[in-house]
């Protein structure tokens, strides 16, 4: 399928589930919908996880258990806990990204000259799709996340309330910027963070 951004619409609440000592979100995710998850997360950390051969890591579970718990998390599977971020993030409202997936490694600086020539200045694309999760994480290369506040769109829209798309050489950049804009405007209405996922 090859990389991609994955974009959901969430609820500012869901941060508050971090840390909160809800046990119960823990069980009834592992034994509902993170039940796929957690396999392939297990499987990622077997194959792509850093410790020492004495000692053990947390598997998928335990990652998770220690987000929602408020306990230290290990840097050895940082990549496990934006994983896990993305599976909670799905609950709530996975947006379109068609134009999104699959893209190449150079996609954002493609998109970020294509928002210049229509007249969209003031918005880095990477501070959108990478700046950073809206949680305290350990740092991973991937998943690459980036978060928005729904308290940023109103400036975010302004910003495009100059977009001219129509002399847009590249169709695929002329959607990208379409889809983009789409995502800011649905949570803006909706009173919703943006969270990005590039993997």
């Amino acid at each position: 399928m090859g990389y991609g951004v994955m974009a959901f619409a969430v609820k500012p609440s869901l941060w508050t589930l971090f840390g909160s000592g809800d046990a119960t979100l823990v069980k009834d995710t592992c034994e509902g919908s993170g039940t796929g998850d957690q396999a392939w997360i297990d499987a990622m950390i077997q194959e792509n996880a850093y410790g020492d051969d004495d000692e053990r890591l947390p598997d998928a579970r335990q990652a998770l258990r220690q987000m929602i718990m408020g306990e230290p998390l290990d840097e050895r599977i940082a990549f496990v806990y934006g994983y896990w971020l993305k599976n909670l993030c799905a609950r709530d409202v996975h947006l379109p990204n068609g134009a999104w997936l699959p893209i190449p490694p150079v996609w954002s600086r493609n998109v970020q000259e294509g928002l210049s020539r229509a007249g969209i200045n003031g918005i880095q694309i990477d501070s959108i799709l990478l700046n950073s999760p809206p949680i305290e994480l350990p740092p991973a290369d991937f998943p690459a996340i980036g978060f928005t506040s729904h308290t940023q769109m109103p400036a975010l829209l302004q910003a495009f309330s100059a977009c001219d798309l129509t002399a847009e050489p590249d169709s695929q950049v002329r959607a990208s910027i379409q889809e983009l804009w789409g995502w800011l405007k649905f949570c803006h209405q909706h009173g919703m963070d943006l969270v990005c996922f590039y993997h």
